[in-house]
């Protein structure tokens, strides 16, 4: 994984590049795009620009459905709660944290 911005440029360009010429597919990408989102995220807050303690996704309880893991998902306007097993999800909100206490509150 990227160490600063310039290495993460990089690797996202070639990224694409590969998935252009067919050598990854979509999982490999959804999955890099999770890797890139907490580099984002952690460099961010190492430098300052974000509170660490507004956007802490690191417990996201299981499902309450099937016991699978969840992720935030990202909207043009918003955020919400998904299992990456059976798909189920939250409503959507403007706030993270909204989202995961709403999420991990669920019985």
């Amino acid at each position: 994984m990227a160490k600063n911005w310039k290495e993460m440029n990089k690797e996202f360009q070639t990224m694409w590049q590969k998935h252009d010429r067919g050598e990854m597919d979509s999982t490999e990408i959804s999955g890099y795009c999770a890797d890139l989102e907490t580099m984002v995220m952690n460099f961010l807050t190492e430098n300052g620009v974000l509170d660490s303690t507004v956007l802490d996704t690191s417990y996201i309880k299981p499902c309450p459905f099937c016991g699978g893991t969840a992720e935030t998902k990202h909207l043009v306007q918003g955020v919400y709660i998904q299992c990456k097993h059976c798909e189920v999800s939250s409503k959507s909100f403007m706030d993270m944290n909204d989202a995961i206490s709403s999420w991990n509150a669920r019985i």
